[in-house]
This record gives structure tokens, sequence and C-alpha cells, in this order.
């Protein structure tokens, strides 16, 4: 069973409900009530094998099938054989980053600004390459 008490936009009730769980999703807002159940959001996570470009394109067509208003793509890695245009991306589509996509990107431009971050743990930057 997923709770949601802050259902928002419902992206985790979508979620639970793409994961065939059993949901719950209350909020404070009746707008907020209103949209989830008027708009239903598409949440997909890139797989490992895909790359972005192929993750939106699934994700686009399954939307429409589905008749989602709303689409919503995690992203859990770089795709460094693939160059992909973000300005291609529906508008109704938002990316995000995870943790470990953001943490790559920041080290990344820490590296061509010849910044120095060696003395920095792992446990603070989990898929950092000591320099």
């Amino acid at each position: 069973m997923v709770i949601d008490p802050f259902v928002g936009a419902g992206t985790t009730v979508a979620a639970a409900k793409m994961l065939n769980r059993n949901y719950i999703g209350v909020d404070i807002s009746r707008d907020a009530v209103k949209l989830t159940s008027d708009r239903p959001v598409s949440v997909k996570i890139q797989k490992e094998e895909e790359t972005l470009n192929e993750a939106v394109s699934k994700q686009v067509r399954a939307s429409r099938v589905k008749q989602c208003s709303y689409m919503i793509l995690v992203r859990p890695h770089i795709d460094y054989l693939n160059i992909f245009d973000f300005n291609a991306i529906p508008d109704n589509m938002h990316i995000i980053d995870s943790y470990e996509v953001e943490m790559d990107e920041l080290m990344g431009e820490w590296k061509r600004n010849g910044q120095d971050f060696s003395g920095l743990s792992r446990d603070v930057l989990p898929n950092a390459q000591k320099a």
C-alpha cells in the first residue's frame, strides 16, 4: 500500500498505479486532488540499456496510448555515446536527473574548470572518480 499525504500533481500515485500497487493520495488542496484525477501522469525510469532518446520515445508512445497529459522521466545515467537534443523534449514532459547524474555532471564541470576535489570522500560523492 502506497500512501501519499501530499499528493500534489500525483506523481507518487501514478508510479504506484504503474507498479500495480494499491494507493491512497490525500492533499489539503482540492485543486491538487482534482488535478490528479483529471490529469493522468506517466512516470518512467530510463533503463540502464536505454539511451535517453529511446526512453523518451517509448514514454511518448505509451503516454499516447494511456492518454496521459503529463510525463515524468527519471534519468539514472548519462548517455556518453548518444547525444540527445533537449530542445526536442515535448512541453508536457519533465526529465529528472538522479542524484548520481547530478553529481557526475558536477564533477565533470569541476574537472573542466581545473578544480581539485581529490580530498572529498566517496561517502560525500558516491560516484566521483578520484582525481
